[in-house]
Parts: C-alpha cells; sequence; structure tokens
C-alpha cells in the first residue's frame, strides 16, 4: 500500500505544495485513484464529499499537464459554483510550485471578468455545465486543447438536469482525452455516462467513511480573534489538560504561543523554520510523554503518528475541509475516543460549514470556557520546559487584533482569478508572512478585494505584495483610501462606503 504521497508517483512540485499545506498521508481514494489517473486510465470512482476525491484529481491534472498554454489543457465540471469555487481554490493551493494558472466559470457572477481571465489564459478551467457550454458557444473558451477531463458529482450534475449541456460539451473535446468521473452514487445515468462516453475505464470504490475516526466529537467555539488565547487556557483547564496537539495556522503564532503557555504547562512546539533533528527530538518527547502539550503548524506535523493524544485544538481553522480532516484525524486513533475543538472567528463560521459539508459530519457548537486569568486557572509546572528552540526566533507578530489597530489594503485580486476569501487572507498571510491575527477581514471583489491588516504590518504587507508577480503581472496593492464596507454584491464587486 503506498504510504506517502511522493509513493504515488506524483510530481515534486505538487508533493511539496501538499507537504506546504500540511497533508501528511493519502486517503483511500487517492491511493486508488492517483495512480490510475497518473496512467492516463479512464476511471469511474465512487466517492463522498470529504474522502479526498478533489485533491486525488486535482494532483493529477497538475501532474499530467505542463503550464503556459494559451488554451486550457484541463477541464473540470461540477454541479455548482459553490463547489466549482472550492475546486478552484484548492487547485490555486496545490499548484503553488507548478506554475499552472487555473480560472473558475460559473453563473451568478460577472460574465466579463471571467471572459477576460479566459483571455489571459488558464491552463485548468473550472466551471458548471451551463456556464462552460456558454463560453464555448461565445468562442470564449476553446475545448480543442482538452487532453484531461474531470466529471465531479457526476450524479449531482444529471440530477440537476444538466445532461443535455454534458452531452454537448463532451461532444466539443477531443475524443482521446483521459476522463475521470467522480460520483458518490451508482445511478443508472451515472453508468451510462461512464459507459458511452469512457474508454475503458477502471472502476474504483471506496467506503462511504469520510475520514474522521468513529470515537471522534467535533466542536467549535466563536471566539473573538483577540480572545483566542484565554479561550484555550480555559479550555484545556476544563478538559482537565489532556495529551492534545494545537495546530496554528503560521509559525509566528506557533512561537508567540508557546512562549505565553510556557511556565503555566509543560509544552513544546515545532514548525517549518526548526531543523529536522530538533523536530525529531520534540516529536520523540510528544510520543514517550515528555510533555502532554504540541503546538505546531501542519507541515511540520507532518507524519505525526500517536496513538494516545486525546485532543486535537484548531488554534486557527484551516480554510479548506481537507486540512481539517487531515488535523482532526490524529485524535480517538487506535479505537480510542477523542475530541477536535475549533476556534472559529465570527467570519469564519463558514469554514465549520464547508467542513460539516464535506465531510457529512456535524460539528457541535459549544458554549465558551469560562476564560479566567492563566495563571489562576492552569496549573503552574515548576520545571524548565522539556524543549526549547532558541535558535528559531519568529518574526514580530505584530499587534493584531488585540489592540484593534488595523488598516484595509486594496490588493489586485479575486474571484475573477479564482479567489475567495479564504483564498485572499491565506495570499496575504503567505506572501507577506503576516501571523493569523494581522490579517482581519477580507470584501471579496471580482478584480480587487480588501484586506483588514494590523497598521504595524501594514508598509512591511504593501511592499512585500507589491513585489508578487501573478499570471505575469505585479500585483497591485496600496492602502485603501477609505475603509470598505464587507459585502460582496451579486455581481461579485466589493462594495465600498464609509465605514
Amino acid at each position: 500500500m503506498n504510504s506517502s504521497f511522493e509513493e504515488l508517483g506524483l510530481s515534486k512540485s505538487v508533493t511539496d505544495a501538499m507537504e506546504a499545506l500540511g497533508w501528511t498521508e493519502p486517503t483511500p481514494i487517492q491511493r486508488e485513484a492517483v495512480p490510475a489517473g497518473l496512467e492516463g486510465r479512464d476511471m469511474y470512482a465512487r466517492a463522498q464529499t470529504g474522502t479526498g476525491k478533489t485533491g486525488a484529481y486535482a494532483s493529477v491534472l497538475l501532474s499530467r499537464t505542463k503550464p503556459g498554454s494559451r488554451r486550457p489543457s484541463a477541464l473540470v465540471m461540477a454541479p455548482t459554483r459553490e463547489l466549482a469555487s472550492q475546486v478552484t481554490e484548492q487547485v490555486y493551493r496545490l499548484s503553488k510550485y507548478t506554475g499552472h494558472r487555473s480560472a473558475a466559470i460559473y453563473g451568478g457572477a460577472s460574465i466579463d471578468a471571467q471572459i477576460r481571465m479566459l483571455r489571459r489564459g488558464a491552463d485548468i478551467v473550472v466551471g458548471t455545465p451551463g456556464r462552460v457550454r456558454d463560453m464555448i458557444d461565445r468562442g470564449e473558451l476553446d475545448p480543442s486543447g482538452v487532453s484531461e477531463l474531470v466529471l465531479d458529482e457526476a450524479d449531482r450534475m444529471l440530477d440537476m438536469g444538466f445532461s443535455e449541456e454534458l452531452d454537448w460539451i463532451l461532444d466539443r473535446v477531443p475524443a482521446d482525452r483521459h476522463t475521470m468521473l467522480f460520483s458518490a452514487t451508482a445511478s443508472p445515468g451515472v453508468r451510462e455516462l461512464a459507459a458511452g462516453r469512457m474508454r475503458d475505464p477502471v472502476s474504483i470504490s471506496v467506503s462511504e467513511g469520510n475520514g474522521i475516526p468513529e470515537g471522534l466529537s467535533q466542536y467549535y467555539i466563536s471566539a473573538p480573534r483577540g480572545g483566542k488565547r484565554e479561550i484555550l487556557f480555559a479550555l484545556l483547564e476544563d478538559m482537565g489538560h489532556p495529551k492534545a496537539i494545537v495546530f496554528c495556522g503560521t509559525k509566528s503564532m506557533v512561537d508567540l504561543l508557546t512562549e505565553k503557555l510556557n511556565g503555566t504547562c509543560r509544552v513544546g512546539s515545532i514548525h517549518g523554520d526548526m531543523p529536522q533533528a530538533r523536530r525529531e527530538k520534540v516529536m520523540r518527547s510528544f510520543r514517550n510523554g515528555s510533555f502532554d502539550l504540541l503546538v505546531a503548524t501542519d507541515v511540520a506535523a507532518r507524519g505525526l503518528d500517536i496513538d494516545d493524544v486525546d485532543c486535537v485544538v484548531n488554534y486557527d481553522m484551516p480554510p479548506d475541509p481537507e486540512t481539517y480532516v487531515h488535523r482532526i484525524g490524529r485524535a480517538a486513533r487506535a479505537g480510542r475516543a477523542g475530541t477536535a475543538v475549533s476556534l472559529v472567528t465570527p467570519n469564519e463560521v463558514y469554514r465549520v460549514e464547508n467542513a460539516e459539508a464535506a465531510s457529512g459530519s456535524e460539528i457541535i457548537r459549544m458554549p465558551r470556557p469560562r476564560a479566567e486569568r492563566p495563571e489562576r486557572k492552569m496549573k503552574v509546572v515548576k520545571e524548565e520546559p522539556i524543549v526549547q528552540h532558541p535558535e528559531a526566533k519568529a518574526a514580530p507578530a505584530g499587534p493584531a487584533a488585540e489592540a484593534s489597530g488595523m488598516t484595509v489594503l486594496e490588493i489586485g485580486i479575486g474571484r475573477a482569478e479564482g479567489f475567495g476569501r479564504s483564498s485572499v487572507a491565506e495570499f496575504v498571510r503567505a506572501n507577506a508572512g503576516l501571523g493569523d491575527g494581522d490579517v482581519g477581514r477580507v470584501g471579496l471583489g471580482s478584480s480587487s478585494s480588501y484586506v483588514e491588516v494590523s497598521i504595524a504590518r501594514a508598509a512591511e504587507a504593501v511592499a512585500a505584495i507589491s513585489r508578487c508577480r501573478r499570471g505575469g503581472r505585479r500585483v497591485e496593492v496600496r492602502e485603501a483610501p477609505r475603509k470598505p464596507r464587507y459585502k460582496d454584491t451579486d455581481r461579485g464587486r466589493a462594495e465600498r462606503g464609509a465605514a
């Protein structure tokens, strides 16, 4: 059995992006579908949402196609704009080191902006059947170069009445294309579609499990951005200081949180700036019980395989459901019971909803634990912390939202390039080196978006982002002249007004 993404045969640029996302090991559907896809075999795969199917076919597309073409070489069709947007975001994240450009086209958004995006060139196009047909009919989408075709949630597309559009589109893509069909059910319509439109497809079926351990209970706590720390302290106290992993979105937040926890409990930390030898030492110490609380980033926790973890805390709720499933799967192993708790700011509740929809499981809202002063609430441990790493100093974290010192930047990226609110925030954090607390609300527009950043880091962020290039052009960024209201219009433009 292939136990790593490298063993599946994916290109290094793709596996490096997976490592950056914190993906530790392939899911069952990925173990089955990726090797067959890389061989160029047509496939008919039965898989529920939340099983990692998007990562499976997206990684195949990125490994089998070359970037830089003026016409798309891959076409992904999805039943809804929500799924199309989610798929595009994951393709964007997995293409971090490949150079591929992706575009999302669907109804309910500005068709003019989508046309401009296609004219600039896109290697991978993700869209709903109606909008894809419209773009081909207008001559804006050239299907003649499509060598890779994905039909995602094919059963839903047929149930929604897209049979005619699918037939029309399939008649216009090359007959010798490589086709991957994914469906949650084996309905007669799906079987007919596979038999009539695919060449000797390999059939793949995985269990309907969602990758979440059976004994795992999932909760989330509504937490103001500046109040997460006290809530975490109180939560760990209320739970009796379980053996736990706390996941943060950035290295700077790992260091900051570890510093605050030192002296109140025995804690270790790992992130990507630490030497590999020290990371391994931390892992051994955590495994043998030298300390019970590990603060980590996704990439640093790669390969962590410990059966007695009681609790996983998402200090920063991940933007994509698959990372969420990967994280929480580290608790409740080997038949044990476990708990996953996510600290979610009010503008991140949609991430909980996305995780529920993708995994088919319920994430229950939990009341905030009483957040008293941590020195009164938590047991003080007088011994020296087990693991220290003074050589791995973090960049200054900034005042973040705790001081409410935020300003607004206007950045030249938006929905027309396949960005969502979460990926805009991730773009800013990744390229400007900002921590979670340094980035606030996002107003998503078609070609530009508005992002709150801490005043202390604003100049640094502008300088860093202005050096970024996408599709051969420099990303424009400036401080917004007036703070916008964070409301998207039906046409995808962020409304502006005095706030």
